[in-house]
C-alpha cells in the first residue's frame, strides 16, 4: 500500500493497522493467501478499505477476481470506489477479472461500443473530452473531462443520462458557448483522458482522483496510445 494512498484517506492508515493486527502485512502483499481473506471482509470498515487498496497492488488474476466479486456485494459507496480504483490499477497492468453482466436486453455476445466526443482547444489550452457508453437496460454512461495542454486533466465528471439529454447538451453547448463537439474514436478520447489524468495525478490534484472509478463504468481494459484522428476529407 503506497504512502500516497494512505495520505489520500485516513481510513487507509487505520485499516492498515487492523490488517497488521490480523497478521496481514501489506509489505508482503504478493504472499497473501487471498482465498483466506473472505472471512475477514466486513469485520472492520477501515480494514475493508485498506484491504481493497492492498489487493490493487497484488498483481495476480486471483486478486483481481476477488475484487471483482467483492464489488458486486459491497454496499458502502466509499468502499466500492476504493475497490474500483484497485481494479483499475490492476487493469493498467493487464490483469483482468470476469465481471457479471447486469440487466436484460442486448445480448452480452454483442459488445456495446462507446462513443467519443471532442471539442477544439481554446486559447488557454483547454478542451472537452467525452466518452459515452450505452447501459445494458437503457440510458447512457456519460464521462466528461476538461483536459488542458500541458497541465493535464482539470476536472472529471461521470453520470447517467438519456440519449435525448445528450442531444440537448450538445445543442446547448453550441447555442450558448459556440462549442461544437465532434464525434471521434472513443479510444482516442480514452487516451487523452488517461494521459491528462496521469499528468494531474503527478501534481496530486484531488479534483480528478475519482477518474479511475468513473472510467471503470466505461471500460476496464487499459487505455492505449492512439494516433490523432484525421479529419474527414
Amino acid at each position: 500500500m503506497s504512502k500516497k494512498s494512505a495520505k489520500r484517506d485516513p481510513r487507509l492508515a487505520r485499516g492498515k493497522k487492523a490488517l497488521e493486527e490480523w497478521g496481514i502485512q501489506p509489505a508482503a502483499g504478493q504472499d497473501l493467501d487471498i482465498a483466506s481473506l473472505n472471512e475477514r471482509r466486513g469485520q472492520n470498515a477501515d480494514a475493508d478499505f485498506a484491504l481493497a487498496a492492498l489487493l490493487g497492488e497484488v498483481q495476480t488474476a486471483e486478486s483481481a477476481q476477488f475484487l471483482a466479486d467483492w464489488i458486486e456485494q459491497a454496499t458502502d459507496k466509499h468502499l466500492r470506489k476504493e475497490i474500483s480504483r484497485a481494479l483499475y490499477r490492476l487493469s493498467q497492468k493487464g490483469i483482468q477479472a470476469d465481471r457479471p453482466q447486469k440487466g436484460t436486453g442486448k445480448s452480452i455476445l454483442t459488445p456495446i461500443e462507446p462513443e467519443g466526443y471532442l471539442s477544439s482547444m481554446d486559447g488557454r489550452g483547454d478542451r472537452l473530452v467525452w466518452i459515452v457508453k450505452s447501459r445494458v437496460g437503457g440510458g447512457l454512461h456519460f464521462l466528461s473531462a476538461l483536459v488542458n495542454e500541458p497541465e493535464g486533466m482539470r476536472y472529471i465528471e461521470g453520470t447517467e443520462i438519456s440519449r435525448k439529454m445528450l442531444r440537448q447538451i450538445l445543442q446547448d453547448l453550441l447555442d450558448r458557448r459556440g462549442v461544437t463537439m465532434v464525434q471521434v474514436s472513443w479510444r482516442y478520447c480514452d487516451f487523452l483522458m488517461q494521459e491528462g489524468y496521469e499528468r494531474a495525478e503527478a501534481q496530486d490534484k484531488k479534483e480528478v482522483e475519482s477518474y479511475p472509478a468513473l472510467r471503470s463504468f466505461v471500460s476496464t481494459t487499459p487505455a492505449e496510445p492512439q494516433a490523432v484522428p484525421l479529419p474527414d476529407s
